[in-house]
Parts: structure tokens; C-alpha cells; sequence
């Protein structure tokens, strides 16, 4: 809808001229307005509105999680009153109300996490380094990754001790994927 509209009820044509920079778009109207004197009144904010939100999917968004791309602003109405006075004194009042729409608040989520999908949200990988490996595997196992051991040889206090994890703490996967863990093991050879 137009912000501006007008019909030219004078008996003298109205010449328009406009003029813009980067910042600003500036219009101009002359004309004979028969001896009429226009003014306005501007009337207080009111009916602020919060910022409208927009959700974009952004797959280095953690789960669970958001990221603001940009902050919105607020939106109002403004009654603006234009007034006026004709060369017989009379006085004519005509209020225009105008509501502006803030600006859009931009969140980033997982697509997961995105309004109205159907996607599972990936599993946030626990740390499991430090444990042992049958506490780790459990711990694994029961957030739903499978889990693969790799051994390396280690001094006797490492023993059966997850020494490092891939990937690592934090990480996002999918249900049922693997989780390498590798455990301290013996450097003794038998004897």
C-alpha cells in the first residue's frame, strides 16, 4: 500500500520532484494551492509491537541452540494530522495513521531445531576420556553411538583407561554412529 496519495483539487498543475541519496529519498511537490496553508501535527507513538522473527536453518548451529544474525527493532503506529486552513478561515483536519512494522530479528538454529520439521536433531558426543573402557562403552552406548576401541600401548596406571575419543567431547552425530575410543592397554610383552 502507498504512503503517499493525493488528488490534485486545486485549479493549477502540480509539478513533483524528487531527489535520493544513499540515506535518503526526498519528494517534492509545487504547485498554486489557491491561498490554503497546510501544516501537520504528529501525535505520539502508540501500539508498539515487538520485532517480527524470522528462523533460518544454519547446519554449524549446535542443536538446541540459537545464534542472532540480527536484531529486529520494535514497530509502532503514529497518527499524523494534516491541517488545513483555507483563505475563508475555515479549518479542515485530516488524520492519517501510519503503522510501521519493526525490523526483523534473524535467529540461526539447526535445521533440527527449524519450526515445524520432521529432522531428528544429532547427539551431542559425551566425554568419556579418563573412564574406563567398560564405563566409557556404557556411557557410549547409552547415548546411542556405537562404539570401536583401539588399543595403545600405556604405562601401568593407563591400563584399560579411555586415553582419547573421536571425535572428541561436543561433537554432533547422528544416532548409531561410531565413537572411536582409544584404550590404554599392557606394553609388557607376555610372558
Amino acid at each position: 500500500e502507498p504512503d503517499v496519495r493525493f488528488r490534485n483539487d486545486s485549479e493549477a498543475p502540480v509539478i513533483i520532484k524528487h531527489v535520493y541519496d544513499d540515506d535518503t529519498f526526498t519528494v517534492k511537490f509545487y504547485g498554486n494551492n489557491g491561498g490554503r496553508i497546510c501544516t501537520e501535527e504528529k501525535g505520539e507513538r502508540f501500539n508498539f509491537s515487538g520485532p517480527p522473527v524470522r528462523y533460518e536453518a544454519d547446519p554449524t548451529v549446535p542443536p538446541g541452540t540459537q545464534r542472532v544474525a540480527s536484531r529486529g527493532s520494535r514497530g509502532w503506529s503514529i497518527t499524523v494530522t494534516r491541517v488545513i486552513t483555507y483563505p475563508d478561515g475555515t479549518v479542515e483536519r485530516q488524520p492519517f495513521t501510519h503503522q510501521y512494522r519493526g525490523e526483523l530479528n534473524k535467529i540461526l538454529v539447526n535445521p533440527c531445531d527449524m519450526p515445524n520439521t520432521t529432522l531428528e536433531c544429532p547427539i551431542s558426543v559425551p566425554r568419556v576420556v579418563g573412564q574406563s573402557q567398560d564405563a566409557a562403552a556404557a556411557a557410549l552406548a547409552g547415548a546411542g553411538f556405537a562404539v570401536a576401541v583401539t588399543p595403545q600401548e600405556a604405562t601401568a596406571d593407563q591400563v584399560g583407561i579411555v586415553l582419547s575419543q573421536s571425535p572428541g567431547s561436543g561433537s554432533f552425530l547422528e544416532e548409531g554412529e561410531t565413537v572411536t575410543i582409544v584404550v590404554g592397554v599392557d606394553n609388557e610383552p607376555d610372558e
